[in-house]
């Protein structure tokens, strides 16, 4: 009697440790499939942070003219006209007509660049390219479409349409296609917009 019962209690005892070991191994894969996950949700966060970026600067572009940009622009351009040498562009830039096309500038864009990344921006004419272009006019970016290269992670490709209405009320929808460069998350230290449809010949009548 006494064997039958020692084997009961074996044979429980057997189940009672397999079933912990079993619950161990359930558990481990359980932190383990939460690790992988929260590594891959990461980069993903970076990718839609970065296309974010991408877009937002997209539209600050390509919603033109930018008024403020225009006028601040404009009254810069005029006080110049007066100065005589280096000398008195040098005192030009610390008055606060000039800080303040500077600063709205900055508040507009930097942001969303690295350091040369916005004074590259800045230098080849990106940032404000269409609020440069004298008339009565409107445009709009739509359609945008971001995606991610497989082989560079840094590199995005993108493309987007631009609805522009003259100032006669004709409109038109015109194809871009572009890319960026962003090595750190949220700061894109190069981008391009390529013209596919001629919007830029259409702006300035040639």
């Amino acid at each position: 009697m006494f064997a039958k019962e020692n084997k009961l209690f074996t044979g429980k005892m057997l189940t009672i440790l397999l079933m912990a070991a079993l619950s161990l191994i359930i558990a481990g894969c359980s932190i383990t499939g939460a690790a992988d996950s929260n590594e891959a949700a990461q980069p993903n966060a970076a990718a839609d942070k970065n296309t974010k970026t991408i877009e937002t600067v997209i539209e600050k572009v390509f919603n033109a003219p930018d008024e403020t940009f225009r006028e601040l622009n404009t009254a810069v351009m005029e006080a110049q006209k007066s100065l005589k040498d280096q000398e008195e562009f040098d005192a030009f830039m610390e008055t606060p007509l000039y800080k303040d096309l500077e600063a709205y500038k900055e508040d507009e864009y930097a942001q969303h660049f690295t350091d040369n990344g916005y004074e590259s921006f800045l230098s080849t004419g990106s940032a404000f390219s269409y609020s440069w272009y004298d008339g009565t006019f409107k445009m709009n970016p739509s359609d945008i479409e971001i995606t991610q290269s497989e082989n560079h992670s840094a590199l995005y490709h993108f493309t987007f349409r631009v609805n522009y209405e003259n100032e006669d009320g004709k409109t038109n929808n015109y194809l871009f296609e572009g890319k960026a460069n962003i090595p750190q998350e949220g700061k894109i230290a190069e981008i391009g917009f390529e013209d596919k449809d001629g919007l830029q010949q259409e702006i300035s009548g040639e």
